[in-house]
């Protein structure tokens, strides 16, 4: 009932062009401007749309957009809703039915995260190629409870959650921008909202190549819903997995070697989004065009 109340409400609100969208896209902290490339726009603040929450972290405006992206229907989320913010993983992963309701089967999944792998920069755009949600191991994973069979089946493999042949459409998509230096490997999906220990980054580190606190729930939900998921990162920092914390040391010592090793900050994250956002805009509206040409 939920989410039949929640598909009226926007459906009666469209035109009929926008009633039915083939691209779902889920923009990540500081990568709002991605919704600038979509014409003919029409636009819900969250806090209005039945079963939606609200987004209250800096770097996601809280609006949903309906309209034409390279001759292609599609609706973005401007921001999402975490689990840190005190929702459950049914609730964050609530849109992506709605948005297979309209007929999207493609979602398109953002985000910014913390760098592991050591070859990585911060800039860096990364493919992900597979997740490892922490969320699941604690007993949140989004599909917990009573199965929708009208979406999906009870037990959805999880062996081509990130479908491959989009991969391989955007690194084509990249090539056409003159965008060389992507990157591809294993999102880490945490609770946050606190970043790593050090300890927790070099664990984490032995297992993946990114770290952030989004993404997997959404995936995991398309995935249920049969639609062929996406999922890039910018990293915006890299994780210090080296950060000293002996006890044999004095603290005059210390500083002086932790002197200059990165730390992070939401605000670092969302400055660097806006600085990579209109790369990330270009490839995204080039690889529309090619999905639109298939």
């Amino acid at each position: 009932e939920n989410y039949v109340e929640c598909y009226n409400y926007l459906y009666e609100k469209l035109p009929e062009n926008l009633r039915k969208v083939k691209i779902a896209i889920v923009c990540g902290s500081g990568l709002n401007n991605l919704a600038d490339k979509i014409k003919d726009t029409v636009g819900f603040d969250y806090k209005d749309i039945p079963g939606f929450a609200q987004s209250t972290v800096p770097g996601h405006k809280g609006k949903l957009v309906f309209g034409i992206l390279s001759n292609t229907p599609v609706v973005c989320m401007v921001g999402r809703f975490h689990f840190y913010e005190g929702h459950s993983a049914q609730k964050v992963s609530f849109p992506i039915r709605i948005f297979r309701m309209f007929g999207a089967k493609i979602l398109i999944l953002t985000n910014a995260a913390g760098g592991l792998n050591k070859e990585f920069n911060t800039g860096d755009l990364v493919i992900i190629r597979d997740h490892i949600s922490f969320l699941n191991f604690t007993g949140s994973n989004p599909l917990i409870g009573q199965n929708l069979s009208i979406f999906g089946d009870r037990f959805p493999p999880m062996l081509n959650v990130y479908s491959h042949r989009l991969r391989y459409l955007f690194t084509q998509a990249a090539a056409q921008c003159d965008y060389n230096t992507l990157k591809e490997g294993t999102y880490i999906c945490l609770s946050g909202p606190s970043y790593e220990t050090p300890a927790e980054a070099r664990f984490f580190a032995k297992i993946g190549d990114l770290v952030g606190m989004s993404t997997a729930p959404e995936a995991t939900v398309g995935n249920h819903c049969g639609m062929e998921v996406i999922g890039i990162s910018l990293v915006t920092n890299m994780v210090n997995q080296d950060f000293t914390l002996t006890s044999f040391k004095s603290p005059e010592q210390i500083a002086a070697e932790n002197y200059k090793k990165p730390t992070i900050s939401h605000a670092e994250v969302i400055e660097v989004g806006n600085q990579k956002a209109k790369t990330l805009e270009g490839i995204v509206e080039k690889f529309t065009a090619l999905l639109e040409k298939e």
